[in-house]
């Protein structure tokens, strides 16, 4: 499964202790991949879970539920004071398990606020992020748009956009979002960020939206053949297979 390496450190937790909760609890094993410790150029979004199959997708979907979320939206320009240890958002911080941090962008003289939590904390991430909103652009709050980023390596872009870019279509036009993808063939673009997607909204509509995303890669199942089956065999039971779902 495709998850970004970004993500990884925080799904396996301090210790390894999140990750190791999740094998025991599925009875499979969750790899991560070794070369994102030694190049820096270049990383892999692919883990690997190996178990029976009930196992895999319950691993499966815990992974996704210990992937970090982060919502960002911009301060206007009347509200760059801000302050992050105000009590209003220290509480927001405390009451809804969430991290607020500031980004400051000097070349676009803005300042990106940035509503970290968990997958499968999204409801809280959500109103925290709109409590938030309310809080530091007042009146302005409905008509900023909400953003999010998501990894998706360059070899998975085809599939996901679709012929003529029509998946992606679709989705943007269900969702009433942007979705940018990074021209992956474009030299000037570093490694690292020929994978970055970023979507804007709202802050619904970019959560359906990178749902839809994730929906739309690619999954493989990989087993090993006894070593008395053959590939006749293989050929039969499938067909047999298809004809009893007809």
């Amino acid at each position: 499964m495709d998850v970004s390496y970004t993500d990884h450190s925080h799904i396996i937790g301090k210790g390894g202790l999140s990750i190791k909760r999740v094998m025991e609890e599925t009875k499979c094993h969750v790899h991560f991949p070794d070369s994102n410790r030694s190049n820096s150029n270049e990383k892999s979004n692919q883990v690997s879970i190996s178990g029976d199959i009930k196992g895999v997708e319950l691993a499966r979907s815990r992974v996704r539920e210990l992937t970090p979320l982060i919502f960002g939206f911009e301060l206007p320009i009347m509200s760059q004071n801000v302050d992050l240890n105000s009590a209003y958002i220290v509480k927001i911080q405390e009451q809804y398990k969430v991290h607020v941090m500031f980004k400051t962008r000097p070349k676009l003289h803005a300042t990106l606020v940035l509503v970290k939590g968990v997958e499968w904390e999204v409801h809280q991430v959500k109103q925290a992020t709109l409590l938030l909103m309310e809080y530091m652009c007042e009146n302005l709050a409905n008509q900023i748009p909400v953003q999010m980023s998501m990894e998706i390596s360059p070899h998975h872009h085809p599939t996901v956009l679709g012929k003529n870019h029509s998946n992606l279509k679709a989705i943007m036009q269900h969702t009433n979002c942007q979705i940018m993808f990074p021209d992956a063939q474009d030299p000037n673009i570093p490694n690292l960020k020929r994978s970055k997607v970023t979507i804007t909204g709202s802050i619904h509509n970019i959560y359906n939206a990178r749902e839809l995303l994730l929906g739309s890669l690619p999954l493989i199942i990989i087993f090993d053949l006894p070593d008395d089956s053959t590939e006749q065999n293989l050929k039969l039971w499938l067909v047999s297979d298809r004809d009893d779902h007809q």
